[in-house]
């Protein structure tokens, strides 16, 4: 059992793991955190007041990560210029994934960029 409440969480998509723990911590395999009540979130997205969230108010799909660029496992060009398998942030813009890449969000909207 653990007690992390008042301290700061960054819950980014590596925090993911916390919301599946607690959802499964009656079957009694994995460490359980008694106090989540008093646990409170900061998610990297979107950058405002608005991402700071008591944990037991969050989806596992707020959970992102910011990135440049990304050349998944597969994928054979990534040192290339023109490779199709490399996803890049485009410049100016903001990029965030969940832990399995299936959330893929792309900020433009600081700069005023009308094509990505």
């Amino acid at each position: 059992e653990f007690y992390i409440g008042g301290n700061p969480i960054f819950c980014d998509c590596h925090m993911e793991w916390m919301h599946r723990v607690h959802q499964i911590s009656d079957l009694r395999q994995h460490p359980r955190v008694m106090d989540l009540d008093k646990v409170t979130c900061t998610l990297p997205y979107p950058s405002s007041e608005e991402n700071i969230l008591p944990f037991l108010e969050t989806e596992p799909s707020q959970f992102l990560c910011p990135y440049t660029s990304r050349c998944f496992a597969l994928c054979v060009c990534c040192d290339f210029i023109g490779c199709d398998c490399e996803m890049a942030c485009p410049d100016g813009c903001s990029c965030y994934h969940d832990n399995t890449w299936a959330i893929n969000i792309v900020d433009c909207s600081e700069n005023s960029t009308s094509i990505v």
